[in-house]
């Protein structure tokens, strides 16, 4: 008996020591890969490094899970083999139609010298845009636009809804396709989850409606990339020379989803001339990433119609660089006296956030304007957690309380105005398939400005010394949710 006493106990002892052993060896594994993917980025190394050394088991494969921004190596091949096609083609096009010579301010070159050498298209001359935040103006222009469709429409949406919006699209998609128009839906596969599982998608299906899901998820997926990378693109281009792009989903400003936070407020650009072709172009190599189908793209389409330079700057994980995050570092560095931004998911890496910083302590007026009730309770408490060295610095920041300030703009010394879909956070710059229009003209840019005073005028200025009178409960969860801020 004392001898099979002894016996299960070194058995127990032996495996004790293996478990530890295994747990040592996950703990310091674990914490070499994180700092051989992350050695350029110790910001995000440290707080991953973190939780596999706290927990080995569930740490490691979190951090494998979502820890890297692996796009997946077949992936990324068969997307660059799709943009690489259309950059040949680009190479090709002629620009027609009579248009103005362009002059831009060298503040401006500047910023788009950095974006193109960052994968976006060259600054495309005369264009004619409009800009709206005006929801009953948005549904208006997409109505129009595909009432007088005649050859094809190309949608791109993060968010399609099975709500009232959605359905006055899918009627005139629709009628479009019955007139001989050809039509192409790219949904997101997570943002549009509620209305692949709706009858109104087998519906517009039936009406002949092209429809096909972007980026897929699924847990044998997961072994080979990231699940949660997502094509939070938004783009209509309607017989390739009318285009609009922004922050404006195909739902309803009411969003039924999230109804404690509404309304949504956006914006949305539309736009008339050769940039069109190059927001063609985005939708193209989304589409044959995922069906394996040629776009037939037509520059001759987009004939130049007015005088407003625009640029389009697409980004996501299967490209090398970061360009909407390096696009904006060129903006607010190049900027001499006012910087505003409008943006609903504000937690931007360190280098950012000193940016802004600098930017308002050489006197530049930086106003940044945020969502007082945040759909996201824990990036909410990340962006709270960030403000002090902003408002420190003199960062005027705003807090709009009527909805959900969605849109994502910022304007330049009334020079430069982005309009764009990506949040100021880690995961529309490296995570997130996003497009970007910066235009070059102070006509359009005032439009834009004008929008952004208005939301400046409905909202409360969010003062350093209320920031600094926070409960102690307040500055604990914000400091726990900074701490994840380089992981959201």
């Amino acid at each position: 008996m004392f001898a099979e006493t002894t016996a299960m106990d070194q058995a127990t002892l032996l495996s004790g020591y293996m478990l530890g052993v295994v747990e040592l060896t996950l703990r310091l594994g674990g914490a070499a890969l994180v700092l051989l993917r992350r050695s350029t980025q110790p910001s995000r190394a440290i707080p991953w490094m973190i939780v596999v050394l706290a927990l080995p088991f569930i740490g490691l494969a979190v951090y494998l899970l979502f820890g890297e921004s692996s796009f997946g190596i077949a992936r990324r091949r068969r997307y660059l083999k799709s943009l690489d096609r259309l950059r040949r083609e680009t190479s090709t096009w002629v620009e027609t139609g009579p248009r103005e010579p362009m002059t831009l301010d060298q503040h401006d070159v500047q910023v788009a010298a950095a974006a193109l050498s960052l994968d976006a298209a060259p600054i495309r001359p005369g264009n004619d845009v409009g800009v709206t935040c005006d929801p009953d103006v948005m549904d208006a222009w997409f109505s129009e636009a595909i009432a007088a469709a005649q050859s094809d429409i190309d949608i791109t949406t993060y968010i399609y809804e099975d709500d009232r919006c959605g359905r006055a699209v899918a009627k005139g998609l629709a009628a479009a396709v019955r007139r001989g128009v050809r039509c192409r839906l790219l949904v997101d596969g997570f943002g549009s989850s509620r209305f692949l599982r709706s009858s109104l998608i087998a519906q517009m299906r039936s009406d002949g409606i092209e429809t096909q899901v972007a980026l897929p998820g699924s847990l044998l997926r997961a072994l080979f990339h990231r699940i949660d990378m997502r094509n939070h693109r938004k783009i209509v281009v309607v017989d390739g020379s009318l285009g609009f792009t922004g922050s404006r989903n195909i739902v309803a400003p009411e969003f039924l989803a999230k109804r404690a936070y509404a309304p949504w407020v956006d914006c949305l650009l539309r736009v008339r001339g050769p940039a069109v072709t190059d927001l063609h172009r985005v939708f193209a190599v989304d589409w044959n990433f995922e069906t394996g189908e040629v776009v037939s793209i037509d520059p001759a389409r987009a004939v130049a119609v007015g005088e407003c330079p625009v640029q389009v700057i697409p980004t996501g994980p299967a490209y090398d660089s970061e360009a909407v995050a390096q696009t904006l570092h060129a903006a607010v560095q190049v900027a001499r006296h006012e910087i505003v931004l409008t943006t609903p998911y504000f937690v931007p890496d360190t280098a950012f956030l000193r940016s802004l910083a600098v930017a308002a302590r050489r006197g530049v007026v930086v106003h940044l304007v945020m969502p007082k009730r945040n759909d996201s309770h824990l990036v909410a408490l990340a962006s709270r957690a960030l403000l002090g060295p902003l408002l420190e610095a003199g960062v005027r920041i705003w807090e709009f309380p009527n909805g959900l300030l969605h849109a994502k703009t910022v304007t330049v010394d009334g020079v430069l105005a982005i309009v764009t879909s990506a949040n100021l956070d880690r995961r529309s710059f490296e995570l997130n398939f996003e497009v970007t229009a910066a235009v070059y003209d102070n006509r359009a840019t005032e439009s834009v400005r004008a929008m952004q005073q208005g939301w400046i005028d409905a909202s409360t200025r969010y003062e350093r010394a209320e920031w600094s009178g926070r409960t102690n409960w307040a500055r604990f969860q914000e400091g726990l949710a900074g701490l994840l801020a380089p992981l959201l």
